[in-house]
Order: structure tokens, then C-alpha cells, then sequence
């Protein structure tokens, strides 16, 4: 019993052990999950690190990878509007080359000053999102469904939700945790090329999915194309033979 302890203890010392060990897509991910925000980020740190000194300032450099990340997709995301922006404003000039209409032009350039001042004043989309209230928690509550709902809302916040929350979280059986023999995988699974494990994975798939595939028949109908092919294939060499002798 001793031994299973120190190893559990040694697995949660380091995921969790030193915050700085922690994956901080964990955090980003319950940031982004409005039922729970920063809220309960704080709460649960405050909770495991209660006699840390250093956490209020841990705690803010957390936040700030939101920020940080918010900043890259939000500059790739203006690097596409500038790109339809220009080529809109190409093809206004294209229009006006050689007219004397140049309001139209005052009056798309007086837009595009509209847009890039507005986009500097608002505020930022994270602080918004962690400013208004959290979500009433349900078993029914889809985070991704309310993402996609309120994309119009935080757009670009939207769309790190969508690359975040689609990572699978790694999971392990409970068995393995009081286990003292360490993980054993025999020649079989450890020699399985990536083809056969994608075909595995895709007929486990198939097998339950619903409705549920009927193997027999399917089977039965497998055999019949066989027998079809094959007297397709006999009736050309028959064919085939009796036009050489012909």
C-alpha cells in the first residue's frame, strides 16, 4: 500500500505539484468554458496552492496567455480583413478610374476609418467575456453549442474555443493508477501499423453505430458480388475465346 501512495503521489506532484508544471491549456480551457470562467480557476488554485506566496502573480500570467493568444488569432484575423479590405478598395478604384465621381471613394474610405476606430476603442473581447456572468450549470449545457451561438458576440474568441475545446483530454484506466507493475503492451498492439489501426478504429466505429450493421447479411451480400464477379469475368474469357477461334 505504501508504494501505490508514493506513486500516486509522485503522478500528482507532477501534473500539479508546482503550478508551473501545469499545462496551461487546461487553463485557457476552463477560461473559456462559460460556466466556470475565472471564477472558478481562481477558486480551484486558491484551493490547491493556498500557501503560496507567488499566486496572485501566477495567477495573472495565466490569464495573460488568454490575452497573448486572444492577440495572435485576432492578428491573423485582421491580416484577412486588410486582404478583403484592399481588394475591395482595388476594385472601388477600378470603378472610379477615369470618372469624376469621387464621393463614392470619401464615402468607402470614410468606412474603412469607421471600422479600424471602432475596432480600437471597444474593448477586448476576453475582457467582456470574463466580465459578464457565468452560465447557470447544467447536465444538458453543450459548451461548444454556446460558442457556436454567441460567435457573433466574441468572434475571435469563438474561434479559440473551437481549436481549445476540440483537443481530447487524455484519460487512463483507474486500474493503472494502484498499479506497481508498470504499463505493459504486448508485441501485438505495439506492432500495429497506422493503416490496420485506422481500419480498427473505423470498423469499431461502424459496429456501433446506429443503426447497427448487420454483419451476416452483409457478409451474404459480399459473397453474392463474388459469385457475380466471377461469372462476369468466366462469360468474358468464353467471349474472349471464341472470337480468337472465329
Amino acid at each position: 500500500m505504501a508504494s501505490m501512495a508514493i506513486r500516486m503521489r509522485d503522478k500528482f506532484n507532477k501534473y500539479w505539484g508546482n503550478i508551473d508544471n501545469i499545462n496551461w491549456f487546461l487553463f485557457v480551457a476552463i477560461l473559456l468554458d462559460p460556466r466556470y470562467k475565472l471564477k472558478y480557476v481562481s477558486f480551484g488554485l486558491a484551493t490547491i496552492y493556498e500557501s503560496d506566496p507567488s499566486f496572485v502573480k501566477r495567477m495573472t500570467e495565466k490569464i495573460d496567455m488568454l490575452h497573448l493568444l486572444y492577440k495572435q488569432y485576432a492578428h491573423s484575423s485582421l491580416e484577412h480583413t486588410s486582404k478583403d479590405k484592399d481588394s475591395i478598395q482595388d476594385y472601388i478604384l477600378l470603378q472610379l478610374d477615369g470618372e469624376d465621381d469621387p464621393s463614392e471613394l470619401l464615402e468607402s474610405q470614410f468606412a474603412k476609418h469607421m471600422e479600424e476606430e471602432q475596432c480600437a476603442e471597444s474593448k477586448s473581447e476576453v475582457t467582456r467575456y470574463l466580465l459578464d456572468g457565468c452560465e447557470k450549470s447544467s447536465k444538458d449545457f453543450d459548451v461548444l453549442k454556446w460558442w457556436k451561438s454567441s460567435s457573433s458576440k466574441y468572434p475571435i474568441l469563438s474561434k479559440i474555443a473551437e481549436d481549445v475545446l476540440a483537443i481530447p483530454v487524455s484519460t487512463i484506466a483507474l486500474e493503472s493508477a494502484f498499479s506497481t507493475s508498470g504499463r505493459v503492451i504486448d508485441a501485438f498492439r505495439s506492432s500495429l501499423s497506422p493503416k490496420m489501426v485506422e481500419a480498427l478504429i473505423c470498423t469499431q466505429d461502424w459496429l456501433r453505430a446506429s443503426p447497427r450493421i448487420d454483419l451476416c447479411a452483409i457478409m451474404e451480400d459480399i459473397e453474392k458480388f463474388e459469385e457475380f464477379e466471377q461469372e462476369l469475368e468466366g462469360s468474358n474469357s468464353c467471349s474472349t475465346s471464341k472470337g480468337i477461334y472465329d
